[in-house]
Formats: C-alpha cells, sequence, structure tokens
C-alpha cells in the first residue's frame, strides 16, 4: 500500500482517483480481439493452452482500444512443467502489420520463472529493458497458482508490481515509441502451458 500511494502521489499531485474501467468482466471477451477459440473463458476467468500439448506459435489476446496512463491490475495462474513455460501482458502495443500477423510490437511485462516483471520489448528491440532481481521475484511468486500484477503506465515509465513487490521501475527515453497502444495478453510457442487471467481493470487518468 505504501509503495502504490507514494507512486501516486509522484505522478498525480492532486491524488485524484481515476476513471476505473473494467475489462474483463468474468463473462465475456466483448472488450477483446483474437482467437476466440484458442481464447475462451472457463469459470471466472478466460484461458489459453493445455499443459499436455505443445504451443505451436505465440498467440496475443488484445484489447480493442487502445490506452494511456494508467494503472493495470490482473490475475493470472501460469500451468505447465514442459518446453518454454511462457507468458506476459502487452502494454503500449500494436499488432503487426507485416506476417507473421499474429505478432504483437510493444513492451512486455514477462511472466516465467527466468524473468518474472521483467520489461521485454517485443518485436521491436527483441531484447529486455528493464529486469527485475530474480531471487525476489522468485519468492514474490506462487508457482501454478494465482498470482497478482500491478502495472503503471503513467506517461513514459512503466512500474511493474507482482503481487505486492515491485519488480521494476522503468522510464523508456524519448524516442518514436509511443506511450500509449493496446493491452494484450500472451500465450508463448514451444511451452506445454496453460495461462488463465481474471479480475482485469485499469484505473486510467
Amino acid at each position: 500500500m505504501v509503495c502504490s500511494l507514494q507512486l501516486r502521489a509522484q505522478h498525480d499531485p492532486s491524488q485524484k482517483k481515476g476513471k476505473i474501467i473494467i475489462l474483463f468482466n468474468g463473462k465475456n471477451l466483448n472488450k477483446w480481439e483474437g482467437d476466440k477459440k484458442l481464447w475462451h473463458i472457463e469459470g471466472n476467468a478466460f484461458v489459453a493452452g493445455d499443459t499436455t500439448v505443445e504451443q505451436p506459435e505465440n498467440d496475443f489476446l488484445s484489447t480493442k482500444k487502445d490506452y494511456k496512463n494508467y494503472i493495470l491490475k490482473l490475475k493470472f495462474k501460469l500451468e505447465g512443467s514442459r518446453g518454454w513455460v511462457n507468458s506476459g501482458v502487452q502494454l503500449h502495443s500494436q499488432r503487426n502489420k507485416v506476417e507473421p500477423l499474429y505478432e504483437m510490437s510493444g513492451f512486455q511485462a514477462e511472466m516465467a520463472s527466468s524473468c518474472w516483471g521483467c520489461i521485454y520489448d517485443e518485436s521491436r528491440r527483441k531484447d529486455y529493458v528493464s529486469r527485475a532481481d530474480h531471487d525476489t521475484m522468485e519468492k514474490a511468486i506462487h508457482p501454478g497458482d494465482w498470482n497478482e500484477y500491478e502495472i503503471r503506465c503513467l506517461g513514459r515509465r512503466i512500474v511493474i508490481i507482482v503481487n505486492g513487490v515491485q519488480a521494476v521501475d522503468y522510464t523508456e527515453p524519448e524516442n518514436q515509441y509511443p506511450a500509449f497502444g493496446k493491452i494484450a495478453v500472451q500465450i508463448h510457442s514451444k511451452g506445454y502451458t496453460k495461462i488463465s487471467f481474471k479480475e482485469i481493470f485499469l484505473e486510467q487518468f
């Protein structure tokens, strides 16, 4: 709580609350676009993948709208023990306009045992722009169970908090990359993976 209040005070001197936007209501995917056969609802979550079947390629379910200046909160469960068990949340992103069309370009808040809470630049620099401390994140994560990411995108600054523990605090330098875009979730290729998401909402400023 102290961490959240400090961050809000730095970026919002008036400390007024933002507009709450529910991105997933537990019932339908009306605010999302992508392969609705792969990404489907189970219970009050939406899921993709199967721990007994290898995921052939990266795939993303993205919001229909672009967003900027927000705090994103969501819960996720990553399951699997073979191959590249990996997922993530895309920020300030867009669908690629060249092959392969299922890819996205933009920042990714990583979800994987080797890089919890790190920021990867998907399809652009193809490298990490900010790394979290591995040992700290491993202690914060509940393997195979529900976890919470809080992601603060305020201007060009991105802060990732995992189960209440700050992972990274990164500010992108001024360049051609926009500080807005679609939000998306990923299932990574070459993994026997099941990823589930629920309780997804924004506080937009």
